[in-house]
């Protein structure tokens, strides 16, 4: 909430200083900011329910509930409303989604939290925690910087037809990172407990296994969108959006990167090298700002694919260099054996 508010108070200067409340931009972002402690609280109460092992319940109000939430409501919108639906309504639709998946993780946390008597004493760490909390909000911030770097670039150096045109590449990449997500957050739990048990085997059993099978699941989609790419653009978008094909696919290979080397962040973090994690994104996103810089006035949007690309692929060959060196632990699918010292 804290960070919710710094977030807000910015926003709220710049939409002072700008005086340009009016334009269509300014009306969406004043509609899109509510989602900023919403998405916030709920991540925060979703990861309180996968703590608790239990993973289905803490993942599916926010990852799929939400989203289904939205495309519903921006369908049944774009029937009831005459004038053409802009942004900002499509922002307004993705607030009240959100606030209902709130609502309901805060229910399903209130009924599966356990319960402690009267006399019970609660094992707390509080200096421990606030101090692990700094690399972690850095990470997730730096993370949100990342992604969302192109497309600011693109903004600021392209036109906003060829944003519309890499955010459908972008989207379509995404979906290869499906398989990325849900083993990532099934792991997390079952990770952490290897650690605080110090079973080193089972940690490069867990982090082995969550490589092959996010690579085993991220593999046919990369594939399907470079054969059938074209297909599916204009299937799905329209003939308008072909011209996003091969930044489609470049994005789609960074991202199966990100699947090879799928635990390479939660390892870091979960043992307490929250600060070698961070320094890495810090280089990866430097290099990204610097390559989109170069790169998206020449080549457009294929420009900014490759520069996200790039800065992906060397932000997992640093990470999983970092937790081999710390941890003796292979990252990747190979599952290599540490050598015994």
């Amino acid at each position: 909430m804290l960070t919710s508010m710094v977030v807000l108070s910015v926003a709220a200067l710049y939409v002072w200083l700008v005086h340009r409340v009016e334009t269509p931009h300014m009306v969406a972002l004043l509609c899109a900011l509510p989602l900023v402690p919403l998405i916030g609280l709920a991540e925060v109460r979703g990861a309180s329910i996968r703590g608790l092992r239990r993973v289905a319940l803490g993942v599916a109000p926010d990852k799929i509930g939400r989203p289904l939430l939205l495309a519903g409501g921006a369908v049944l919108a774009s029937w009831l409303i005459s004038p053409p639906m802009s942004a900002a309504h499509v922002f307004v639709i993705h607030g009240a989604a959100a606030m209902a998946t709130v609502i309901a993780l805060m229910v399903i946390r209130s009924q599966i939290a356990p319960r402690y008597s009267a006399g019970g004493t609660l094992r707390t760490k509080p200096k421990t925690w606030v101090a692990a909390i700094l690399p972690l909000a850095a990470i997730a911030g730096l993370q949100v910087i990342s992604q969302h770097t192109d497309i600011l670039m693109l903004g600021i150096l392209a036109s906003d037809a060829e944003v519309g045109l890499y955010r459908v590449a972008l989207s379509a990449a995404n979906v290869s990172i499906f398989c990325l997500t849900v083993v990532t957050l099934v792991m997390q739990p079952y990770l952490a407990r290897a650690w605080q048990a110090g079973d080193d085997r089972l940690m490069q059993l867990l982090a082995t296994v969550g490589a092959r099978v996010s690579v085993t699941g991220a593999l046919p989609v990369v594939m399907l969108f470079y054969f059938a790419g074209h297909w599916l653009l204009s299937l799905v978008y329209g003939v308008a959006y072909l011209d996003a094909y091969w930044a489609m696919v470049v994005l789609c290979l960074g991202q199966f990167v990100n699947a090879v080397f799928a635990m390479n962040v939660t390892l870091l973090t979960l043992s307490g090298r929250e600060w070698i994690a961070f320094s890495c994104g810090v280089v990866s996103t430097m290099i990204n700002l610097a390559l989109n810089w170069y790169l998206i006035p020449q080549f457009g949007i294929q420009g900014a694919a490759f520069a996200t690309g790039m800065s992906i692929v060397i932000l997992n060959v640093t990470l999983c260099g970092s937790v081999w060196m710390q941890m003796r632990i292979d990252s990747s699918p190979l599952g290599l054996k540490r050598t015994p010292s």
